[in-house]
Protein backbone atom coordinates (compact mmCIF):
# COMPACT_ATOMS: atom_id res chain seq x y z
CA UNK A 1 0.00 0.00 0.00
CA UNK A 2 1.27 3.48 -0.81
CA UNK A 3 2.26 5.93 1.96
CA UNK A 4 -0.44 8.31 0.71
CA UNK A 5 -3.12 5.69 1.29
CA UNK A 6 -1.83 5.06 4.83
CA UNK A 7 -1.72 8.78 5.51
CA UNK A 8 -5.38 9.21 4.48
CA UNK A 9 -6.47 6.26 6.57
CA UNK A 10 -4.68 7.51 9.70
CA UNK A 11 -6.50 10.86 9.69
CA UNK A 12 -9.58 9.41 11.42
CA UNK A 13 -11.67 11.65 9.21
CA UNK A 14 -15.43 11.98 9.29
CA UNK A 15 -15.53 10.29 5.92
CA UNK A 16 -13.80 7.18 7.16
CA UNK A 17 -16.07 7.08 10.21
CA UNK A 18 -19.15 7.22 7.97
CA UNK A 19 -17.74 4.55 5.69
CA UNK A 20 -16.86 2.13 8.51
CA UNK A 21 -20.23 2.71 10.18
CA UNK A 22 -22.07 1.85 6.97
CA UNK A 23 -19.93 -1.25 6.41
CA UNK A 24 -20.29 -2.63 9.92
CA UNK A 25 -23.79 -1.57 10.93
CA UNK A 26 -25.30 -2.69 7.63
CA UNK A 27 -23.17 -5.83 7.38
CA UNK A 28 -21.87 -4.94 3.93
CA UNK A 29 -18.43 -6.56 4.30
CA UNK A 30 -16.71 -9.15 6.46
CA UNK A 31 -13.09 -10.35 6.73
CA UNK A 32 -12.39 -12.80 3.93
CA UNK A 33 -14.60 -11.01 1.38
CA UNK A 34 -13.40 -10.31 -2.15
CA UNK A 35 -14.57 -6.95 -3.52
CA UNK A 36 -14.82 -6.18 -7.22
CA UNK A 37 -14.59 -2.39 -7.40
CA UNK A 38 -15.66 -0.30 -10.37
CA UNK A 39 -12.69 2.08 -10.59
CA UNK A 40 -13.16 5.01 -12.98
CA UNK A 41 -10.33 7.17 -11.66
CA UNK A 42 -12.69 9.86 -10.37
CA UNK A 43 -12.76 11.11 -6.81
CA UNK A 44 -15.64 8.81 -5.81
CA UNK A 45 -14.11 5.50 -6.83
CA UNK A 46 -10.56 6.49 -5.85
CA UNK A 47 -11.74 7.40 -2.34
CA UNK A 48 -13.60 4.09 -2.08
CA UNK A 49 -10.49 2.21 -3.21
CA UNK A 50 -8.39 3.90 -0.51
CA UNK A 51 -10.99 3.11 2.15
CA UNK A 52 -11.30 -0.53 1.08
CA UNK A 53 -7.52 -0.94 1.04
CA UNK A 54 -7.48 -0.13 4.74
CA UNK A 55 -10.17 -2.62 5.76
CA UNK A 56 -8.53 -5.69 7.35
CA UNK A 57 -9.14 -9.04 5.66
CA UNK A 58 -10.61 -7.56 2.47
CA UNK A 59 -9.21 -8.40 -0.98
CA UNK A 60 -9.88 -5.71 -3.58
CA UNK A 61 -10.13 -6.42 -7.32
CA UNK A 62 -10.25 -3.09 -9.24
CA UNK A 63 -12.00 -3.09 -12.63
CA UNK A 64 -11.80 -0.18 -15.08
CA UNK A 65 -14.19 0.06 -18.05
CA UNK A 66 -13.03 2.39 -20.82
CA UNK A 67 -16.15 3.52 -22.69
CA UNK A 68 -14.05 5.04 -25.51
CA UNK A 69 -16.25 8.17 -25.55
CA UNK A 70 -13.61 10.76 -24.66
CA UNK A 71 -10.72 9.62 -26.84
CA UNK A 72 -7.31 10.40 -25.33
CA UNK A 73 -8.86 11.50 -22.05
CA UNK A 74 -10.44 8.07 -21.60
CA UNK A 75 -7.13 6.38 -22.39
CA UNK A 76 -5.39 8.63 -19.85
CA UNK A 77 -7.95 7.64 -17.21
CA UNK A 78 -7.19 3.99 -17.90
CA UNK A 79 -3.44 4.57 -17.62
CA UNK A 80 -3.93 6.52 -14.38
CA UNK A 81 -5.86 3.78 -12.57
CA UNK A 82 -3.61 1.02 -13.90
CA UNK A 83 -0.48 2.83 -12.71
CA UNK A 84 -1.99 3.61 -9.29
CA UNK A 85 -2.98 -0.02 -8.81
CA UNK A 86 0.48 -1.20 -9.88
CA UNK A 87 2.14 1.06 -7.32
CA UNK A 88 -0.13 -0.34 -4.61
CA UNK A 89 0.28 -4.00 -5.47
CA UNK A 90 -3.17 -4.40 -7.04
CA UNK A 91 -4.00 -6.05 -10.34
CA UNK A 92 -6.41 -3.79 -12.24
CA UNK A 93 -8.51 -5.42 -14.93
CA UNK A 94 -9.26 -3.00 -17.81
CA UNK A 95 -11.98 -3.50 -20.42
CA UNK A 96 -12.46 -1.33 -23.50
CA UNK A 97 -15.71 -1.13 -25.47
CA UNK A 98 -17.34 1.27 -27.89
CA UNK A 99 -20.20 2.66 -25.82
CA UNK A 100 -21.58 4.89 -28.58
CA UNK A 101 -21.79 2.01 -31.07
CA UNK A 102 -23.31 -0.29 -28.46
CA UNK A 103 -25.97 2.28 -27.59
CA UNK A 104 -26.83 2.76 -31.25
CA UNK A 105 -27.12 -0.98 -31.90
CA UNK A 106 -29.17 -1.78 -28.81
CA UNK A 107 -31.50 1.21 -28.97
CA UNK A 108 -30.37 2.42 -25.53
CA UNK A 109 -28.95 5.72 -24.40
CA UNK A 110 -25.19 5.91 -23.89
CA UNK A 111 -25.79 6.03 -20.14
CA UNK A 112 -27.86 2.83 -20.26
CA UNK A 113 -25.42 1.01 -22.55
CA UNK A 114 -22.43 1.97 -20.39
CA UNK A 115 -24.12 0.87 -17.19
CA UNK A 116 -25.24 -2.45 -18.72
CA UNK A 117 -21.71 -3.18 -19.94
CA UNK A 118 -20.12 -2.34 -16.58
CA UNK A 119 -22.40 -4.68 -14.68
CA UNK A 120 -21.87 -7.48 -17.20
CA UNK A 121 -18.11 -7.11 -16.70
CA UNK A 122 -18.51 -7.14 -12.92
CA UNK A 123 -20.65 -10.28 -12.97
CA UNK A 124 -18.34 -12.11 -15.37
CA UNK A 125 -15.36 -11.33 -13.11
CA UNK A 126 -17.37 -12.45 -10.08
CA UNK A 127 -18.11 -15.79 -11.77
CA UNK A 128 -14.39 -16.22 -12.42
CA UNK A 129 -13.64 -15.74 -8.73
CA UNK A 130 -16.27 -18.36 -7.86
CA UNK A 131 -14.68 -20.73 -10.39
CA UNK A 132 -11.39 -20.19 -8.58
CA UNK A 133 -12.93 -21.56 -5.38
CA UNK A 134 -14.17 -18.42 -3.65
CA UNK A 135 -17.63 -18.77 -2.14
CA UNK A 136 -20.37 -16.90 -3.95
CA UNK A 137 -21.40 -15.20 -0.71
CA UNK A 138 -17.81 -13.97 -0.31
CA UNK A 139 -17.76 -12.11 -3.64
CA UNK A 140 -19.12 -8.53 -3.51
CA UNK A 141 -19.41 -5.87 -6.21
CA UNK A 142 -18.81 -2.34 -4.87
CA UNK A 143 -19.75 0.89 -6.61
CA UNK A 144 -18.95 4.42 -5.41
CA UNK A 145 -22.44 5.94 -5.41
CA UNK A 146 -22.54 8.64 -2.75
CA UNK A 147 -25.07 10.86 -0.96
CA UNK A 148 -25.28 13.40 -3.80
CA UNK A 149 -25.98 10.55 -6.25
CA UNK A 150 -28.69 9.35 -3.88
CA UNK A 151 -30.36 12.77 -3.80
CA UNK A 152 -30.29 12.96 -7.61
CA UNK A 153 -31.78 9.46 -7.87
CA UNK A 154 -34.63 10.31 -5.48
CA UNK A 155 -35.38 13.50 -7.41
CA UNK A 156 -35.26 11.65 -10.74
CA UNK A 157 -37.70 9.02 -9.42
CA UNK A 158 -39.98 11.76 -8.16
CA UNK A 159 -40.04 13.36 -11.62
CA UNK A 160 -40.85 9.99 -13.19
CA UNK A 161 -43.67 9.30 -10.74
CA UNK A 162 -42.00 6.13 -9.45
CA UNK A 163 -44.09 6.04 -6.26
CA UNK A 164 -42.97 5.80 -2.66
CA UNK A 165 -40.53 2.99 -3.42
CA UNK A 166 -38.80 5.32 -5.87
CA UNK A 167 -38.42 7.91 -3.12
CA UNK A 168 -36.43 5.32 -1.15
CA UNK A 169 -33.62 5.74 -3.69
CA UNK A 170 -30.75 3.30 -3.98
CA UNK A 171 -30.27 0.49 -1.49
CA UNK A 172 -27.01 0.05 0.39
CA UNK A 173 -27.04 -3.56 -0.74
CA UNK A 174 -28.89 -5.59 -3.34
CA UNK A 175 -28.51 -9.12 -4.65
CA UNK A 176 -28.50 -9.74 -8.39
CA UNK A 177 -30.00 -12.72 -10.20
CA UNK A 178 -26.67 -14.59 -10.06
CA UNK A 179 -26.65 -14.34 -6.27
CA UNK A 180 -23.89 -11.71 -5.99
CA UNK A 181 -24.19 -8.89 -3.48
CA UNK A 182 -23.82 -5.35 -4.88
CA UNK A 183 -22.90 -2.83 -2.21
CA UNK A 184 -22.81 0.98 -2.02
CA UNK A 185 -20.80 1.81 1.12
CA UNK A 186 -20.55 5.58 0.40
CA UNK A 187 -24.25 6.49 0.41
CA UNK A 188 -23.79 8.44 3.63
CA UNK A 189 -20.85 10.46 2.23
CA UNK A 190 -21.04 13.73 0.30
CA UNK A 191 -19.16 14.29 -2.94
CA UNK A 192 -17.11 17.13 -1.46
CA UNK A 193 -15.96 14.89 1.39
CA UNK A 194 -14.67 12.37 -1.14
CA UNK A 195 -12.72 15.04 -3.02
CA UNK A 196 -11.19 16.36 0.20
CA UNK A 197 -10.26 12.85 1.30
CA UNK A 198 -8.42 12.23 -1.97
CA UNK A 199 -6.57 15.51 -1.47
CA UNK A 200 -5.55 14.50 2.07
CA UNK A 201 -4.19 11.27 0.63
CA UNK A 202 -2.16 13.09 -2.03
CA UNK A 203 -4.33 11.76 -4.86
CA UNK A 204 -5.37 13.98 -7.76
CA UNK A 205 -8.34 12.11 -9.26
CA UNK A 206 -9.32 12.28 -12.89
CA UNK A 207 -12.16 14.53 -14.01
CA UNK A 208 -14.69 13.25 -16.56
CA UNK A 209 -15.74 16.20 -18.72
CA UNK A 210 -18.93 14.38 -19.75
CA UNK A 211 -20.13 14.96 -16.18
CA UNK A 212 -20.58 18.62 -17.16
CA UNK A 213 -22.55 17.81 -20.32
CA UNK A 214 -26.23 18.74 -19.75
CA UNK A 215 -27.35 16.55 -22.65
CA UNK A 216 -27.22 13.62 -20.21
CA UNK A 217 -30.44 13.46 -18.18
CA UNK A 218 -28.89 12.94 -14.76
CA UNK A 219 -26.35 15.69 -15.40
CA UNK A 220 -29.15 18.19 -15.98
CA UNK A 221 -30.62 17.34 -12.59
CA UNK A 222 -27.26 17.93 -10.91
CA UNK A 223 -26.21 20.97 -12.94
CA UNK A 224 -29.54 22.75 -13.39
CA UNK A 225 -32.42 21.44 -11.28
CA UNK A 226 -30.73 21.02 -7.90
CA UNK A 227 -29.08 24.51 -8.02
CA UNK A 228 -32.50 25.94 -8.92
CA UNK A 229 -34.17 24.14 -5.98
CA UNK A 230 -31.42 25.37 -3.67
CA UNK A 231 -32.81 28.87 -4.22
CA UNK A 232 -35.90 27.68 -2.32
CA UNK A 233 -34.09 25.40 0.13
CA UNK A 234 -30.30 25.72 0.38
CA UNK A 235 -30.25 22.30 2.06
CA UNK A 236 -32.35 20.52 -0.57
CA UNK A 237 -29.89 17.62 -0.81
CA UNK A 238 -30.18 16.92 2.92
CA UNK A 239 -33.98 17.21 2.64
CA UNK A 240 -34.07 14.66 -0.17
CA UNK A 241 -31.83 12.30 1.79
CA UNK A 242 -34.14 12.52 4.81
CA UNK A 243 -37.09 11.76 2.54
CA UNK A 244 -35.26 8.74 1.19
CA UNK A 245 -34.46 7.43 4.65
CA UNK A 246 -38.09 7.80 5.72
CA UNK A 247 -39.32 6.07 2.55
CA UNK A 248 -36.89 3.18 3.10
CA UNK A 249 -38.19 2.69 6.64
CA UNK A 250 -41.79 2.69 5.40
CA UNK A 251 -40.92 0.30 2.59
CA UNK A 252 -39.19 -2.13 4.93
CA UNK A 253 -42.24 -2.22 7.22
CA UNK A 254 -44.72 -2.65 4.35
CA UNK A 255 -42.57 -5.36 2.77
CA UNK A 256 -42.55 -7.25 6.04
CA UNK A 257 -46.33 -6.96 6.37
CA UNK A 258 -46.89 -7.99 2.74
CA UNK A 259 -44.66 -11.01 3.26
CA UNK A 260 -46.68 -11.94 6.34
CA UNK A 261 -49.87 -11.61 4.29
CA UNK A 262 -48.55 -14.11 1.74
CA UNK A 263 -47.31 -16.49 4.41
CA UNK A 264 -50.81 -16.51 5.88
CA UNK A 265 -52.95 -16.68 2.74
CA UNK A 266 -50.75 -18.16 -0.02
CA UNK A 267 -49.26 -21.56 -0.72
CA UNK A 268 -46.35 -22.60 -2.91
CA UNK A 269 -45.90 -25.73 -5.00
CA UNK A 270 -43.48 -26.84 -7.69
CA UNK A 271 -44.32 -25.90 -11.27
CA UNK A 272 -43.87 -28.92 -13.57
CA UNK A 273 -43.77 -26.67 -16.64
CA UNK A 274 -40.77 -24.56 -15.55
CA UNK A 275 -37.39 -25.65 -14.25
CA UNK A 276 -36.95 -24.37 -10.67
CA UNK A 277 -40.26 -22.52 -11.07
CA UNK A 278 -43.05 -22.29 -8.51
CA UNK A 279 -46.81 -21.85 -8.62
CA UNK A 280 -48.02 -19.27 -6.11
CA UNK A 281 -51.63 -19.86 -5.11
CA UNK A 282 -53.34 -17.00 -3.23
CA UNK A 283 -56.67 -17.04 -1.34
CA UNK A 284 -58.44 -14.25 -3.21
CA UNK A 285 -61.05 -13.09 -0.72
CA UNK A 286 -58.70 -12.89 2.25
CA UNK A 287 -56.03 -10.93 0.38
CA UNK A 288 -58.47 -8.67 -1.50
CA UNK A 289 -59.83 -7.40 1.84
CA UNK A 290 -56.40 -6.16 2.96
CA UNK A 291 -55.24 -2.54 2.33
CA UNK A 292 -54.30 -1.73 -1.26
CA UNK A 293 -50.71 -0.85 -0.34
CA UNK A 294 -50.21 -4.34 1.10
CA UNK A 295 -52.02 -6.11 -1.75
CA UNK A 296 -49.85 -4.52 -4.42
CA UNK A 297 -46.66 -5.36 -2.56
CA UNK A 298 -47.90 -8.89 -1.97
CA UNK A 299 -48.54 -9.26 -5.72
CA UNK A 300 -45.00 -8.11 -6.49
CA UNK A 301 -43.54 -10.54 -3.95
CA UNK A 302 -45.68 -13.30 -5.49
CA UNK A 303 -44.27 -12.47 -8.95
CA UNK A 304 -40.74 -12.84 -7.63
CA UNK A 305 -41.52 -16.04 -5.72
CA UNK A 306 -42.96 -17.57 -8.90
CA UNK A 307 -39.76 -16.72 -10.80
CA UNK A 308 -40.81 -13.48 -12.55
CA UNK A 309 -38.14 -11.07 -11.37
CA UNK A 310 -37.85 -8.48 -14.15
CA UNK A 311 -39.68 -6.52 -16.84
CA UNK A 312 -43.01 -6.33 -15.00
CA UNK A 313 -44.47 -2.88 -14.44
CA UNK A 314 -46.98 -1.12 -12.20
CA UNK A 315 -49.63 -1.89 -14.84
CA UNK A 316 -49.05 -5.63 -14.45
CA UNK A 317 -49.34 -5.36 -10.67
CA UNK A 318 -52.53 -3.30 -10.98
CA UNK A 319 -54.08 -5.79 -13.42
CA UNK A 320 -53.42 -8.71 -11.06
CA UNK A 321 -54.71 -6.67 -8.11
CA UNK A 322 -57.98 -6.25 -10.05
CA UNK A 323 -58.18 -10.04 -10.54
CA UNK A 324 -58.06 -10.48 -6.77
CA UNK A 325 -61.14 -8.30 -6.30
CA UNK A 326 -63.39 -9.47 -9.13
CA UNK A 327 -66.11 -12.06 -8.55
CA UNK A 328 -65.84 -14.09 -11.77
CA UNK A 329 -64.76 -17.73 -11.23
CA UNK A 330 -62.22 -17.57 -14.05
CA UNK A 331 -60.09 -14.88 -15.67
CA UNK A 332 -56.44 -14.36 -16.48
CA UNK A 333 -53.78 -11.74 -17.16
CA UNK A 334 -50.68 -12.27 -19.32
CA UNK A 335 -47.39 -11.26 -17.72
CA UNK A 336 -43.89 -10.90 -19.21
CA UNK A 337 -41.76 -13.92 -20.14
CA UNK A 338 -44.55 -16.45 -20.44
CA UNK A 339 -45.91 -15.93 -16.93
CA UNK A 340 -49.61 -15.58 -16.24
CA UNK A 341 -51.95 -14.81 -13.37
CA UNK A 342 -55.23 -16.70 -13.49
CA UNK A 343 -58.32 -17.00 -11.34
CA UNK A 344 -59.33 -20.54 -10.38
CA UNK A 345 -62.55 -20.11 -8.39
CA UNK A 346 -61.55 -18.80 -4.94
CA UNK A 347 -57.82 -18.71 -5.64
CA UNK A 348 -55.42 -16.71 -7.80
CA UNK A 349 -52.46 -18.57 -9.29
CA UNK A 350 -49.30 -16.90 -10.56
CA UNK A 351 -46.82 -19.04 -12.51
CA UNK A 352 -45.07 -19.75 -15.76
CA UNK A 353 -48.01 -21.76 -17.05
CA UNK A 354 -46.31 -22.45 -20.36
CA UNK A 355 -42.58 -22.87 -20.06
CA UNK A 356 -40.60 -19.81 -21.11
CA UNK A 357 -38.30 -22.01 -23.16
CA UNK A 358 -40.98 -24.41 -24.39
CA UNK A 359 -42.38 -23.99 -27.89
CA UNK A 360 -45.96 -22.82 -27.92
CA UNK A 361 -48.72 -24.43 -29.98
CA UNK A 362 -50.62 -23.01 -32.89
CA UNK A 363 -54.26 -21.98 -32.87
CA UNK A 364 -55.43 -25.53 -33.56
CA UNK A 365 -53.74 -26.72 -30.39
CA UNK A 366 -51.39 -29.13 -32.14
CA UNK A 367 -48.11 -29.20 -34.06
CA UNK A 368 -45.82 -27.16 -31.79
CA UNK A 369 -43.76 -24.43 -33.41
CA UNK A 370 -40.45 -26.16 -34.03
CA UNK A 371 -37.11 -24.58 -34.81
CA UNK A 372 -33.45 -25.26 -34.20
CA UNK A 373 -30.77 -23.24 -32.46
CA UNK A 374 -27.14 -24.15 -33.14
CA UNK A 375 -23.70 -22.72 -32.36
CA UNK A 376 -21.34 -22.98 -35.33
CA UNK A 377 -17.96 -21.60 -36.39
CA UNK A 378 -18.52 -18.71 -38.79
CA UNK A 379 -16.86 -20.63 -41.62
CA UNK A 380 -19.36 -23.49 -41.21
CA UNK A 381 -22.42 -21.41 -42.14
CA UNK A 382 -24.87 -23.85 -43.85
CA UNK A 383 -25.48 -23.36 -47.56
CA UNK A 384 -28.48 -23.89 -49.78
CA UNK A 385 -31.18 -23.16 -47.19
CA UNK A 386 -34.37 -21.42 -48.28
CA UNK A 387 -34.16 -17.65 -47.91
CA UNK A 388 -36.27 -16.33 -45.05
CA UNK A 389 -36.22 -19.61 -43.11
CA UNK A 390 -32.95 -19.05 -41.22
CA UNK A 391 -30.80 -16.37 -39.61
CA UNK A 392 -27.30 -16.15 -38.13
CA UNK A 393 -26.06 -13.86 -35.36
CA UNK A 394 -22.67 -13.03 -33.86
CA UNK A 395 -22.32 -15.17 -30.71
CA UNK A 396 -19.81 -12.78 -29.12
CA UNK A 397 -22.17 -9.82 -29.46
CA UNK A 398 -25.02 -11.84 -27.97
CA UNK A 399 -22.84 -12.85 -25.03
CA UNK A 400 -21.94 -9.23 -24.32
CA UNK A 401 -25.63 -8.52 -23.71
CA UNK A 402 -26.97 -11.81 -22.31
CA UNK A 403 -23.92 -13.40 -20.69
CA UNK A 404 -21.76 -16.42 -21.52
CA UNK A 405 -24.80 -18.73 -21.79
CA UNK A 406 -26.57 -16.43 -24.27
CA UNK A 407 -26.99 -19.14 -26.92
CA UNK A 408 -28.76 -21.39 -24.42
CA UNK A 409 -31.28 -18.61 -23.78
CA UNK A 410 -32.33 -18.45 -27.44
CA UNK A 411 -35.59 -20.31 -28.10
CA UNK A 412 -38.35 -20.65 -30.68
CA UNK A 413 -41.77 -19.46 -29.55
CA UNK A 414 -44.67 -17.18 -30.40
CA UNK A 415 -45.14 -13.59 -29.32
CA UNK A 416 -45.49 -12.37 -25.74
CA UNK A 417 -46.24 -8.96 -24.21
CA UNK A 418 -43.21 -6.68 -24.28
CA UNK A 419 -41.52 -8.34 -27.26
CA UNK A 420 -39.43 -6.05 -29.48
CA UNK A 421 -37.08 -6.20 -32.46
CA UNK A 422 -33.92 -4.10 -32.75
CA UNK A 423 -34.06 -1.98 -35.89
CA UNK A 424 -31.71 0.61 -37.34
CA UNK A 425 -31.74 3.53 -34.92
CA UNK A 426 -33.73 1.90 -32.13
CA UNK A 427 -36.27 -0.80 -31.43
CA UNK A 428 -39.84 -1.61 -32.49
CA UNK A 429 -42.63 -3.54 -30.81
CA UNK A 430 -43.45 -6.89 -32.40
CA UNK A 431 -47.12 -5.94 -32.26
CA UNK A 432 -46.41 -2.94 -34.51
CA UNK A 433 -44.30 -5.02 -36.91
CA UNK A 434 -47.06 -7.59 -37.36
CA UNK A 435 -49.52 -4.80 -38.06
CA UNK A 436 -47.14 -3.17 -40.55
CA UNK A 437 -46.67 -6.53 -42.28
CA UNK A 438 -50.47 -6.92 -42.50
CA UNK A 439 -50.54 -10.18 -40.57
CA UNK A 440 -54.22 -10.99 -39.86
CA UNK A 441 -55.18 -10.42 -36.24
CA UNK A 442 -56.31 -14.01 -35.73
CA UNK A 443 -52.88 -15.28 -36.87
CA UNK A 444 -50.57 -12.99 -34.88
CA UNK A 445 -50.44 -15.23 -31.81
CA UNK A 446 -49.16 -18.16 -33.89
CA UNK A 447 -46.29 -16.41 -35.72
CA UNK A 448 -43.08 -18.38 -34.94
CA UNK A 449 -40.04 -16.36 -33.91
CA UNK A 450 -36.57 -16.92 -32.46
CA UNK A 451 -36.14 -14.96 -29.24
CA UNK A 452 -33.86 -14.31 -26.29
CA UNK A 453 -35.78 -12.91 -23.36
CA UNK A 454 -38.15 -10.26 -24.67
CA UNK A 455 -35.89 -9.51 -27.63
CA UNK A 456 -36.87 -11.06 -30.96
CA UNK A 457 -33.93 -12.07 -33.12
CA UNK A 458 -35.71 -13.46 -36.17
CA UNK A 459 -39.20 -13.60 -37.69
CA UNK A 460 -39.11 -16.04 -40.62
CA UNK A 461 -41.07 -15.64 -43.83
CA UNK A 462 -43.80 -18.22 -43.40
CA UNK A 463 -47.38 -19.01 -44.39
CA UNK A 464 -49.83 -16.58 -45.90
CA UNK A 465 -49.40 -13.97 -43.17
CA UNK A 466 -45.70 -13.14 -43.63
CA UNK A 467 -44.09 -12.71 -47.01
CA UNK A 468 -40.73 -11.45 -45.76
CA UNK A 469 -38.38 -12.20 -42.90
CA UNK A 470 -37.31 -9.74 -40.20
CA UNK A 471 -33.91 -9.79 -38.46
CA UNK A 472 -32.43 -8.08 -35.41
CA UNK A 473 -29.85 -5.41 -36.25
CA UNK A 474 -28.06 -5.79 -32.90
CA UNK A 475 -25.96 -8.90 -33.53
CA UNK A 476 -25.12 -8.84 -37.23
CA UNK A 477 -22.12 -10.80 -38.47
CA UNK A 478 -18.91 -8.94 -39.13
CA UNK A 479 -15.41 -9.57 -40.43
CA UNK A 480 -14.23 -10.47 -36.92
CA UNK A 481 -17.11 -12.88 -36.14
CA UNK A 482 -15.73 -16.19 -34.89
CA UNK A 483 -18.83 -18.13 -33.90
CA UNK A 484 -22.46 -17.78 -34.87
CA UNK A 485 -25.82 -18.61 -33.38
CA UNK A 486 -27.70 -20.22 -36.26
CA UNK A 487 -31.50 -20.38 -36.01
CA UNK A 488 -33.70 -22.16 -38.54
CA UNK A 489 -37.45 -22.72 -38.73
CA UNK A 490 -38.40 -26.39 -39.26
CA UNK A 491 -41.05 -26.05 -41.93
CA UNK A 492 -43.59 -23.34 -42.70
CA UNK A 493 -46.28 -24.70 -40.43
CA UNK A 494 -48.64 -21.94 -39.46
Amino acid sequence: MSPSANQGASQGSQLEDKFRRAVHERGLLNPGDHVILGLSGGADSMALLLLLMNLPGITVHPVHVNHMIRGEDADSDQQFVEEFCRRNGLDCRSVRFDCVAEARMSGMTEEEAGRAKRYRVFDEFAEELVSDGIGRDRVKVATAHHADDQAETILLHLLRGSGTDGLAGMAYERRDERGFSHIRPLLDCRKQELREFCGECGIEPREDRTNEDPSYGRNRIRLELIPYLEEYNPRIVEALLRTGESARDDRAYLEEQAGELLRKYASVRDNPEAEDGKIISIMRKSVSESPRALRRRAVRLAFEAAGLKEDFTARHIEAVDELLAQERPSAEVDLPHGFRARVVYDRLEIAEFQSYRQSQKNDAGENPVLGTVRILPAEKMPKGIAKGSFAAFDLGKLQEVYGPDAAQKVCWRTRRPGDFLAIVGGRKKIQDILIDDKVPKNMRDSVPMAAVGSEILFLPAAGEGRKRARYSHSYVLGADTKDIVFVEINGLIW
